[in-house]
């Protein structure tokens, strides 16, 4: 398995470079958790012959396969001129931008392409929504954090994962099942090693429920470890035997 494609070309022009030579192994990292996919990788400087700019369109490919499509947003470079460190982001960069807007009641479909217009990215609704949204006001917020809010009520309503992704160019919006597969990673397969860590940070050992009296307002307080201690035991039944 090698790469099979890395093209960086300009986006005001036509010129672009095949750097499959030039390119060390990159490294990409993408998630469902309202961020952009990254490509972070680094390119051997040779005789100067082609330096990136910032916005230039990253091809990335493995194995015959089109992995990632995205734009150089940083570039960082070495003191001895032998390398360039890149990062590019793919168009879910573009739902960082801030937006005010005022929701009328409305699918996440109909919001999903609405922002992704404004953004002026690539977009694809692969697996409609038709749940109804209630009203809303976005004041000041990323189109990432209203896309994040309607795919939240649609789970709670409906019980339906949506997310939204970046396949090579095209940002779409789907159901979670739409994606799953049948790739098992375990013993003699694909997992080569893993770390496994308990914690008990997170839990608790005693629930506090706190109850206001309506008329007097005051407020009584009772945890689970005081209800159980407060509760009668139950009488246990005799049985007697009939002597005849």
């Amino acid at each position: 398995m090698t790469i099979s494609k890395f093209i960086i070309k300009r986006r005001t022009t036509n010129d672009s470079w095949d750097v499959r030579s030039l390119v060390l192994p990159p490294k990409w990292t993408t998630d469902t958790t309202y961020e952009a996919g990254e490509l972070s990788f680094e390119l051997l400087m040779i005789d100067n012959t082609f330096i990136p700019q910032m916005g230039d369109a990253v091809y990335f490919g493995w194995n015959g396969n089109n992995v990632f499509m995205g734009y150089i947003f940083s570039a960082e470079y070495s003191k001895d001129n032998k390398t360039i460190s890149c990062v590019a982001y793919d168009k879910l960069r573009y739902l960082k931008n801030q937006d005010s807007i005022v929701w009328p009641v409305s699918t996440l479909s109909q919001r999903f392409e609405r922002v992704t217009k404004a953004a002026g990215i690539t977009h694809k609704v692969v697996n409609n929504s038709t749940y109804k949204l209630k009203t809303e006001v976005a004041d000041q917020k990323t189109y990432f954090e209203m896309l994040q809010t309607g795919i939240e009520n649609v789970l709670s309503a409906t019980g339906t994962r949506y997310y939204i992704r970046d396949n090579y160019g095209t940002v779409e919006l789907l159901k979670a099942q739409q994606t799953q597969t049948d790739l098992i990673l375990g013993d003699a397969s694909l997992l080569t090693d893993f770390n496994y860590t308990q914690s008990i940070d997170q839990s608790a050992n005693t629930v506090k429920v706190i109850r206001e009296d309506k008329h007097s307002k005051k407020r009584k307080v009772v945890t689970y470890d005081e209800k159980l201690k407060r509760r009668k035991p139950k009488r246990k039944r005799r049985l007697g035997l009939l002597q005849q």
